[in-house]
């Protein structure tokens, strides 16, 4: 069968959706260290996974932010400080006043660190990041006026 799980993230205050899992229970197993506290879950085909794995996942991360309230400011510059991959940041805009409600910038990450321009800046109510594309994120970073 496979679902959608909802975690909730301690540091964030907020519940998280997960999709397309496909097993048929879980279970947390606790260890003296923190290496040996794992998620062992049980597959529709009564196959034994671990979360967290040994290695890298040949699957493509998505990772969207919480919506960061910025009340009438435009955001002009965005860094993203990463490690591995070839990550796209899409820097999303909402404003009850655009007529989708929301503008998006995408922008192609050459070097970690690096602030880009955004184009004269979307006077905005919330400003919300995804990032596609990067092996380990380490941080986002925005300027606005």
């Amino acid at each position: 069968m496979i679902g959608d799980v909802y975690a909730y993230l301690v540091d964030r205050d907020q519940f998280s959706k997960f999709t397309n899992f496909n097993f048929k229970h879980s279970s947390i197993l606790v260890g003296v260290a923190q290496k040996s506290n794992v998620n062992l879950f049980i597959d529709s085909n009564n196959e034994l996974m671990e979360y967290p794995g040994d290695g890298y996942t040949s699957k493509l991360g998505v990772l969207t932010t919480k919506m960061y309230p910025v009340i009438g400011a435009r955001i002009r510059r965005v860094s993203l400080e990463y490690e591995g991959g070839t990550p796209t940041l899409t820097v999303i805009a909402h404003n009850r006043r655009f007529p989708s409600g929301q503008q998006t910038v995408d922008i192609n990450i050459t070097e970690s660190g690096r602030f880009h321009g955004l184009p004269v800046g979307y006077k905005c109510d919330y400003v919300q990041f995804k990032i596609t594309g990067a092996e380990q994120i380490k941080m986002i970073r925005y300027t606005m006026v």
